[in-house]
């Protein structure tokens, strides 16, 4: 259920670090959240593409990893740059506290053209925000 996860986003205190996982694949970002249960690789797992949507004041972990090419991934403005590599895995840590919009640029190694759906956007949102945006990324409840 969405509440347990807006219940331990809102939470005071010191929280956990906050997993993202984002996959380079067919020139594009699959970003997956964890769902409820903020834990990924379970079944509640949000997916979304392109963009990554974080809460503000919250240590972030992304895992970068690829399943054709090699990917580079960076957010100028916050000083983030990391590669995707298959079978490699990187990662990045990082915590921005004011909301925002960020530029995320992106790129593939293969001697093909720039693909733009490697470019987005890190949008930092307070924590009711990001709940609503995990929300509207899971879709309505399955009846």
């Amino acid at each position: 259920m969405v509440p347990a996860l807006a219940l331990a986003l809102i939470t005071c205190g010191p929280q956990p670090v906050f997993p993202i996982h984002v996959v380079g694949e067919d020139h594009r970002w699959i970003v997956t959240y964890p769902g409820p249960d903020l834990l990924l690789g379970t079944e509640d797992d949000i997916e979304g593409i392109r963009d990554i949507y974080v809460p503000a004041g919250r240590r972030i972990h992304v895992d970068l990893d690829s399943k054709d090419y090699i990917y580079t991934w960076s957010v100028p403005q916050l000083g983030l740059n990391q590669m995707a590599v298959p079978e490699v895995p990187f990662s990045v840590d990082f915590e921005t506290s004011t909301p925002g919009r960020f530029t995320m640029d992106g790129g593939q190694m293969c001697g093909l053209p720039r693909f733009e759906e490697l470019d987005g956007q890190l949008i930092v949102l307070d924590p009711g925000k990001f709940h609503v945006a995990m929300s509207e990324l899971m879709g309505p409840p399955e009846t």
